[in-house]
C-alpha cells in the first residue's frame, strides 16, 4: 500500500516565480496514485496510472498545498481552503470549507490536524482537517522565533514537532508546547556549526526522510540534521527544487543541472534527477529537459527496487509537462566524460600554461629511474600521467586517470627500488558522486602490466568543508597532503593515507594557546628514509615545530611535536615552500620580502625565535644536500630560481655552503652557480652518496630533466632567447663550458653571501631584520582577520 508522503517547498521551487518571472510549479503533494501540484494560477491533479492530468484554474496565487485521505488543502496568503480529491471546492452546512489567515507562509498536515504558519511565520494555528475549525477551540500560538516553512514530524500517529529553517540553522517547535514568560511558544534553535555557511548557503525549504538509517531532515541547501537537532553534515549539491521518497526508503531529488565532465556540445539538458540510497549516498542521476525547460517537482511510484520517477513542470499556464523514467535509468555523475589520451611526449596543455605549474605535478620513482608527470587537459575531467625514462632520456608511456588530478606522489614501499612502488594521485575535486567530492586520493600499482587507478583503494571521505589542497609529499608507505578545513576560524589538516588502509591526521595546536582553535599550517616538509620513521618540519603561524610520522604498510601515526620554536613576529607571514635538511637541523623558508630565512633548530637563535641567516633570493625549488659540504660537517643548500617557460630568462641553480661563524652559528656562503633553460619546478638529490642532482624545469611547453653534479660545474648554461623577450646577457652570459662558477670564485656570479658575517646577526643582517620586523608589525596592525 502506498504511504502518504508530503513535501511542500513554496518559493524554494519557484525561484523565478518568487522574483516575478514566468510561472512555475510552487508546491506538490503525493496521495496514493495521485499527485496534486500548484502553480501561480492552477491546481493540477495528476493520475500516475494513466499519465493524465486535470488543470483547475485558481482565483488567486497559492503558496502551498497538502492533503489527507479525503481532501486537498490549498493555501493562499490570506486563507486556506479544502477541496475534494478531484480538485473541487468542498462545501459543508455553513458554505465553503476555508479559514481566513493573515500573511500565511506554509501549511503542514499531520493526522487530523492541519498546521498553518501565518503572520509571516510568527504564529501557528492548529486546525481540524475536517472543517478547518480551531482544534479544541484553541487560539493560535505566538512563536518566540518565526517559522515560515514548516515540516510536521509524527510520533505514534501524533505530532511530535514542527521543523523549519531559521536562516542556516534548524528551528524546532516541540509538542507538547512549552510557553515562555511572555506566553509565547518556545522555538528551539539548533545552530549550524561555525564556518559552514561559506559553502552551504541559505536554505529556503526543509524535507523529512523517514526510515533507512534513521529519520532525518534535509534542507534544500544540502545540510542534514537529525530529528533531535544534531547537525549531520552536508551532502553534495544545493538548491534542491523538490524531493520525494520511495517505498524502499531510497529517495530522489530534482534540481537544475550541474555540469560534471560534459563538453560544451553535450551540455544540452536542463534538470538533474538525482537518486540517493537510504544512507543518503549518491546512487545515480537522470538528465532531463533542456536549458529552457526546467523541471520543478519529482514524485516516485512503485514498491520495488526500481520505482518510476515522474518529473513535472508547467510549460504554460494550465499545461503540465511530464517526463517519466525508472531509477535504473540513472547514470554515473561523470557519464559525460569523453575518452581522453595524449602521447607520452605531448606538450603541456593550454590549461597548464595558463593556470600554473607545481612541483607536486612531478614524482620520481623510488630508484630515480623514472619521472611521473601529471598532464592536465583543457577540460575538467581530463588528465593523464606521462612517464619519462631518466636513463634513456625519453618519454616512455602513459597512465590513464579518471578526472583532472592535482598532484602526484611516489610511495617507495618497504624495499628500495621500484618493486613495490605505488603512485598516489590526489584530486582537489573528483566526480565520483553528485556535485563532485572535494579532495580525493587514489593509488596506482606502477609495477602492474597495465597500471591504472584501483577504485578499491580510493579515499573519498572528505567533503566540501575540506578545501584548498596544499603541500603533497610521499613517504615510504603514505601520501601526505594538506587541506584547509572550513570552521570558525579555518584550520589546516595534514592527512597520511596509504593504499593498504593506513590513515591518520595531524592538526597543529599552538604551543602557547593550545588547540582552541587549531592552527593554520603555513608550510611543511617531510623526510622519509627507508627503515626510519618519517619526520616533518612545519611552520604554523608563530610555531616552527618538528614531529615524527610512524608508518608501516597499514598503520600510521603522527606524534605531537617533540621540538618547537616560537618565532618572532617578523616570521608570522611566510610563503611556501619550506625546505628541511635530512636531520631537520636546518630549515629554509621564504619571507615576503624576497629573502630566504635560515633556521638552525639546534642554535640559540632558534630558541629565541630568530633566524640564523638570510639569502637575497626566494626558494622556488630547493633541496638540502645529503652529505656534508660546508664547514664542520654541515650540509649545502641548492636553490633553483628565476627562469620562465618561454625562455626569456634563464633559471639559476645556486649552491650555498654553511659555515660556522665566530660565535658558532651557521651562515650561508656561495659555492657555485649555473644556468639552464625553463621555469624551475624541482631540485632532487638522486644519489645520496654523491649528492648528484636532478633539476626539473618547464621550457617552451615541455618538461626538462637535467642531471648535474653536486658542484654544479656541469650545469648546461643558457642564453635567454631574444625572440622570447630576453635580451643580451652581457657580462653575465654563461661561458661555452657550461656557464657556471664554483668554489665561491666569481663574485659577479653570486650576489653576495647572505646578509650576515661570521659574527652572527650584526651589520646588514640586523638592518634587514629591523626592516622585516617593521613591515610585519605594520601589516599586523592594518590587516583584518
Amino acid at each position: 500500500m502506498n504511504r502518504l508522503k508530503t513535501w511542500a517547498s513554496g518559493c524554494a521551487l519557484g525561484v523565478a516565480l518568487c522574483s516575478g518571472a514566468q510561472a512555475e510549479l510552487v508546491d506538490s503533494v503525493r496521495v496514493g496514485d495521485f499527485a496534486y501540484m500548484i502553480s501561480a494560477s492552477h491546481l493540477y491533479v495528476y493520475n500516475s496510472t494513466s499519465g493524465g492530468s486535470t488543470a483547475i484554474e485558481l482565483e488567486m496565487e497559492p503558496i502551498a498545498v497538502d492533503a489527507v485521505a479525503d481532501g486537498v488543502f490549498v493555501a493562499y496568503q490570506g486563507k486556506v481552503e479544502k477541496r475534494d480529491l478531484n480538485g473541487d471546492i468542498m462545501i459543508d452546512a455553513t458554505g465553503r470549507i476555508e479559514r481566513n489567515l493573515n500573511l500565511a507562509t506554509d501549511i503542514a498536515v499531520q493526522g487530523s490536524t492541519l498546521y498553518a504558519s501565518f503572520n509571516d511565520g510568527t504564529s501557528v494555528y492548529a486546525l481540524s482537517t475536517t472543517d478547518l475549525s480551531a482544534v479544541g477551540g484553541a487560539a493560535p500560538l505566538t512563536l518566540t522565533d518565526p517559522m515560515r516553512k514548516i515540516r510536521a514530524y509524527p510520533s505514534s500517529g501524533a505530532i511530535q514537532a514542527l521543523y523549519s529553517p531559521g536562516g542556516s540553522d534548524l528551528l524546532r517547535l516541540a509538542f507538547p508546547v512549552s510557553l515562555s514568560a511572555d506566553n509565547e511558544a518556545e522555538v528551539e534553535l539548533f545552530a549550524l556549526p561555525p564556518g559552514q555557511e561559506s559553502y552551504v548557503g541559505q536554505p529556503e525549504d526543509i524535507f523529512l526522510l523517514e526510515g533507512g538509517t534513521g529519520d532525518m531532515l534535509l534542507m534544500d541547501n544540502g545540510t542534514e540534521w537529525t530529528v533531535a537537532g544534531g547537525y549531520n553534515g552536508w551532502i553534495a549539491g544545493v538548491g534542491f527544487r523538490f524531493l520525494d521518497q520511495a517505498e524502499d526508503d531510497n529517495w530522489s531529488v530534482v534540481r537544475d543541472k550541474i555540469i560534471a565532465c560534459e563538453p560544451v556540445d553535450q551540455q544540452t539538458w536542463g534538470s538533474d534527477l538525482i537518486h540517493y540510497d537510504t544512507a543518503r549516498a549518491f546512487d545515480s542521476r537522470y538528465k532531463a529537459g533542456t536549458p529552457e525547460e526546467l523541471y520543478e517537482v519529482v514524485h516516485l511510484w512503485g514498491s520495488g527496487a526500481d520505482p518510476d520517477s515522474h518529473l513535472f513542470r508547467e510549460s504554460a499556464p494550465g499545461v503540465l509537462q511530464v517526463d517519466a523514467s525508472t531509477r535504473s535509468e540513472g547514470l554515473d555523475f561523470d557519464d559525460g566524460k569523453v575518452p581522453y589520451s595524449v602521447d607520452a611526449n605531448a606538450g603541456l596543455s593550454d590549461y597548464q600554461l595558463q593556470n600554473g605549474l607545481s612541483p607536486r605535478h612531478v614524482a620520481l620513482s623510488d630508484d630515480n629511474s623514472h619521472a611521473y608527470v601529471l598532464h592536465q587537459g583543457n577540460e575538467r575531467c581530463q588528465s593523464m600521467v606521462r612517464v619519462y625514462n631518466l636513463g634513456t632520456q625519453s618519454w616512455e608511456s602513459t597512465i590513464p586517470l579518471r578526472w583532472r588530478a592535482d598532484a602526484l606522489a611516489t610511495l617507495g614501499g618497504a624495499t628500495p627500488g621500484t618493486s613495490d612502488d605505488w603512485l598516489a594521485v590526489v584530486y582537489e575535486s573528483a566526480y565520483d558522486v553528485y556535485g563532485s567530492s572535494d579532495v580525493y586520493a587514489s593509488f596506482i600499482d606502477v609495477n602492474a602490466p597495465s597500471p591504472v587507478e584501483d577504485p578499491a583503494r580510493d579515499f573519498a571521505d572528505y567533503g566540501a568543508y575540506h578545501f584548498n589542497l596544499g603541500t603533497v609529499e610521499g613517504s615510504r608507505h603514505a601520501v601526505l597532503f594538506q587541506v584547509e578545513v572550513s570552521s570558525f576560524p579555518d584550520y589546516s589538516l595534514i592527512t597520511g593515507l596509504g593504499p593498504d588502509g593506513g590513515f591518520d591526521q595531524y592538526t597543529h595546536c599552538d604551543s602557547e594557546s593550545g588547540c582552541s582553535p587549531f592552527s593554520v599550517i603555513d608550510g611543511w616538509d617531510a623526510r622519509a628514509v627507508l627503515g626510519e620513521t618519517a619526520t616533518l618540519a612545519l611552520k604554523a603561524e608563530e610555531d616552527l615545530s618538528l614531529l615524527n610520522f610512524s608508518e608501516s604498510e597499514t598503520m600510521f601515526s603522527f606524534s605531537a611535536p617533540h621540538d618547537n620554536g616560537r618565532l618572532d613576529k617578523a616570521f608570522e607571514i611566510v610563503e611556501a615552500p619550506l625546505v628541511a635538511s635530512r636531520s631537520q637541523t636546518f630549515i629554509a623558508m621564504n619571507m615576503e620580502q624576497d629573502s630566504i630565512a635560515l633556521f638552525d633548530t639546534t642554535g640559540q637563535a632558534y630558541s629565541e625565535g630568530r633566524a640564523q641567516d638570510f639569502l637575497p633570493s626566494l626558494v622556488e625549488a630547493g633541496v638540502w644536500s645529503e652529505t656534508a659540504q660546508g664547514g664542520a660537517g654541515l650540509p649545502a643548500f641548492y636553490n633553483l630560481s628565476g627562469g620562465d617557460v618561454a625562455g626569456s630568462v634563464a633559471s639559476t641553480i645556486q649552491n650555498w655552503h654553511l659555515t660556522l661563524g665566530a660565535d658558532g652559528h651557521a651562515t650561508f656562503e656561495p659555492a657555485g652557480e649555473g644556468t639552464l633553460a625553463g621555469f624551475p619546478l624541482r631540485v632532487d638529490v638522486v644519489d645520496p652518496a654523491t649528492d648528484s642532482l636532478l633539476l626539473t624545469t618547464v621550457y617552451q611547453g615541455q618538461y626538462r630533466f637535467t642531471p648535474i653534479d653536486k658542484d654544479i660545474t656541469n650545469a648546461p648554461g643558457f642564453v635567454p632567447d631574444a625572440a622570447a623577450g630576453g635580451g643580451d646577457s652581457g657580462d653575465d652570459e654563461p661561458d661555452s663550458e657550461g656557464g657556471s662558477s664554483s668554489g665561491g670564485g666569481n663574485s659577479s656570479a653570486v650576489s653576495g653571501s647572505g646578509f650576515s658575517s661570521g659574527g652572527g646577526g650584526g651589520g646588514a643582517m640586523g638592518s634587514l631584520l629591523g626592516v622585516l620586523l617593521l613591515i610585519a608589525l605594520r601589516r599586523r596592525t592594518t590587516t583584518t582577520h
